[in-house]
């Protein structure tokens, strides 16, 4: 007996399985492409947030630095009628926000400074910090004796502006004691 040839069999059923297995394939590498995309995107937003904010931080800080110059250009001006000790008030404003701004630029910035350039902006910032509290010190005690001030007292405005800079007070005008001789 001789048996019939076998049939051809079909490759429908293996090509769909492939078909189905590519698809799926495709599917998930889709999917995972997807989310990489999506995850690159939200670390851009934040990237970029994070370097407005730390840029507008440098901003302030180059602001307040400028402030400090120029207070102490008008500080040393041989114009200015204002005593030195009439300049601490400003110079505490531009410290505080330095200070401020500084601890603000360290939370947003995107690099992280080493242990050597902290350490470096730390020495760096206690340097300019400490000076001027001794210099208007030493400046009240070179000043004007205390006998010969005038015995006024100036208040400030009710309702100063939150907006204004702090100026210096003008210095009040000396006491005149005539001494005559005793004949």
């Amino acid at each position: 007996m001789t048996r019939p040839p076998p049939r051809p069999r079909s490759p429908t059923k293996g090509l769909l399985l492939g078909l189905i297995i590519t698809l799926a394939a495709v599917t998930a590498y889709s999917l995972y492409v997807t989310s990489q995309i999506t995850g690159l995107r939200e670390l851009q937003r934040g990237l970029a947030d994070r370097n407005r904010q730390d840029s507008l931080q440098l901003l302030r800080i180059q602001n307040d630095l400028n402030s400090l110059g120029l207070a102490m250009r008008d500080m040393l001006d041989a114009d200015e009628p204002y005593p030195l000790t009439a300049w601490s008030a400003q110079f505490d404003r531009i410290r505080a926000d330095l200070e401020s701004a500084l601890r603000r630029e360290q939370e947003v910035a995107v690099a992280r400074r080493t242990p050597d350039q902290q350490r470096y902006l730390a020495t760096s910032m206690a340097q300019p910090v400490a000076v001027p509290p001794a210099a208007f010190t030493a400046a009240t005690t070179r000043s004007m004796p205390v006998w010969s001030r005038s015995a006024t007292t100036t208040f400030a405005p009710f309702a100063a502006s939150s907006l204004t800079i702090a100026s210096p007070m003008p210095e009040p005008p000396p006491v005149t004691i005539a001494i005559l001789p005793s004949n």
